[in-house]
């Protein structure tokens, strides 16, 4: 395994790896480590990550005011929200490790960690964590999390949805209501400005074996665990996060249990999910023989161009992708400079809906023109939904 800064890199060229955690680079690696398909993307955070560790999921489409300043995409709770407890305690995995690995698997566009650690009360535990957002449902994204103990130890597990995501304006999501499906919780919300009806739903998929029950909180709602580990003795829980917004449905909610209903393995949904990303590595891939740095750098830059295309409309682009709401999830010029031509030669016909896009939007470019003077279109700098300019007027004195 080859060493690139704080990254290393497996010798196939596919896999993104760093052995330690640092609190101080959370942001960036919540970005490099993140999962996507066009539709959402939910950062590289751990299971336990809460807002102060910028845990997000980003929803295309959902543009929103929040702070009467910024209009950006929104962020959505966070239903695969997992969280373990040894004597009321909440465990942090990162805070002593013994051994540590986060990974990306660009061949598959699976995102994880390994990590074994030794608690407040002196147990050791080993944890594996492995998530990715579908390629065959834009709406959902997965997670297998499972645990282990060297010695026999009484944990809690916590899952559930968060409502408190991190979000750089403000929270868009207003009137939360929390609702019952099956053996699950979902959240109903409405974007505060734009008016945007948002579902986000739990379903799990495989439990560990022990007492639960469920709770209900002001930020949180889900169930708590107790388990009482033998020594050596693994188990997995494996949850399924649904997202719909009432851009995708006129009764998002009645989807999303829909789609909720029909999930039953994670492993059929995993492999689901990979044979699409092989076919799509088998168009856009570019072998580098004998420079790996060059090799993992190019399939890294590719993967993240494909994760934060939208593919089941005309949208833009963000300049950030979907990592975070920085730039707005708005098209810039670079779109057509940088985006375009890539799917011009592989798949035109996302190339097609990003011309589509900027068609769309023309009458918001004529906005633009008629507001500094000119005729005809004056095409945005900064332009989401409308195509009117997001870019605020106070940032410059002079256009």
């Amino acid at each position: 395994m080859k060493k690139l800064a704080a990254h290393m890199m497996t010798p196939d060229g596919w896999t993104l790896v760093t052995d330690h955690f640092d609190a101080v680079s959370a942001i960036h690696e919540g970005s490099n480590f993140m999962i996507g398909n066009g539709y959402l993307g939910y950062r590289g955070t751990f299971a336990e990550a809460r807002k102060a560790d910028y845990a997000a999921c980003v929803v295309t489409d959902t543009w929103d005011k929040a702070d009467g300043k910024w209009e950006e995409l929104s962020t959505v709770p966070n239903a695969l929200f997992t969280m373990l407890y040894e004597e009321e305690q909440p465990l942090n995995p990162q805070l002593n490790p013994v051994s540590f690995t986060r990974y990306l698997n660009l061949k598959t566009a699976v995102s994880g960690r390994s990590v074994t650690f030794t608690t407040p009360q002196g147990h050791q535990i080993e944890l594996k964590e492995e998530k990715f957002a579908s390629a065959q449902n834009r709406h959902l994204v997965m997670m297998r999390y499972s645990f282990k103990a060297e010695t026999a130890v009484s944990l809690k597990v916590l899952t559930g949805i968060d409502l408190d995501v991190w979000s750089l304006n403000g929270d868009h999501l207003k009137d939360h209501k929390m609702f019952k499906h099956a053996d699950d919780y979902g959240v109903h919300a409405v974007t505060g400005q734009s008016k945007i009806p948002i579902v986000v739903l739990e379903k799990v998929l495989h439990m560990p074996e022990g007492e639960a029950r469920f709770y209900e909180d002001v930020q949180e709602v889900g169930r708590i665990m107790t388990l009482n580990l033998k020594p050596g003795e693994t188990q997995v829980l494996e949850k399924a996060m649904l997202v719909v917004n009432g851009h995708d449905y006129d009764n998002p909610q009645e989807e999303a249990v829909s789609m909720a209903s029909m999930l039953n393995r994670y492993a059929d949904a995993l492999e689901a999910h990979v044979a699409l990303w092989e076919k799509r590595w088998q168009q856009y891939d570019i072998a580098i023989e004998g420079a790996l740095d060059d090799q993992v750098a190019l399939r890294f830059n590719i993967y993240h161009a494909l994760i934060a295309t939208p593919r089941h409309k005309p949208l833009p682009i963000g300049a950030r992708g979907l990592s975070c709401q920085a730039y707005q999830g708005a098209a810039f010029w670079d779109q057509e400079m940088y985006n375009l031509p890539m799917y011009l030669y592989r798949e035109p016909q996302i190339a097609r809906q990003l011309l589509t896009y900027r068609y769309q939007t023309l009458d918001g470019a004529r906005r633009k023109a008629k507001k500094h003077h000119y005729e005809g279109a004056f095409y945005a700098w900064i332009s989401g939904k409308t195509g009117d300019e997001l870019c605020p007027d106070f940032f410059f004195k002079d256009v």
